[in-house]
C-alpha cells in the first residue's frame, strides 16, 4: 500500500529531522520502531480523548476507561495501517512486515 508507506516515510523524514536537531540524541540515529511506538501511544491517546480522561480522573475510572476503548478500537488509521483490537483489548490487524534499504537509508514494507 504505496499511501502507507508514503505515511511512514513521511514520519521517518520528520523524526529523523527532530532528532537530527537534538544534541541529546546519539549520532547517527537510526528509526527502527518507532513509527509502532506513536501508533500505539496515539491509539491510547484516543481512548482516553473519546473517554474524556483528565488528569482529575480517578485512576481505576481511567484504567477502565483505556480497556473499554481498546475493546472498541476499530479501523483506526495509524501511521503503518489500520488498527482494531477484540473483546479483550488484544489487536488483531496483521503484522506490518519491514525491510531496511540500507542503499537509501530508509524503512520500505517488505514484498
Amino acid at each position: 500500500n504505496l499511501a502507507a508507506d508514503t505515511n511512514i516515510q513521511k514520519f521517518i523524514s520528520q523524526f529523523k529531522k527532530a532528532a537530527d536537531a537534538d544534541s541529546n540524541v546519539p549520532k547517527p540515529f537510526t528509526v527502527t520502531y518507532e513509527p509502532y511506538i506513536y501508533d500505539a501511544a496515539m491509539v491510547l491517546a484516543d481512548s482516553l480523548r473519546k473517554a474524556q480522561v483528565t488528569g482529575e480522573t480517578p485512576l481505576d475510572k481511567a484504567r477502565a476507561a483505556v480497556m473499554e476503548g481498546f475493546q472498541k478500537l476499530k479501523d483506526y488509521k495509524g501511521i503503518i495501517g489500520t488498527f482494531n483490537m477484540n473483546a479483550d483489548g488484544d489487536a488483531i490487524s496483521p503484522a506490518v512486515p519491514m525491510m531496511a534499504d540500507l542503499a537509501r537509508n530508509k524503512w520500505s514494507r517488505a514484498q
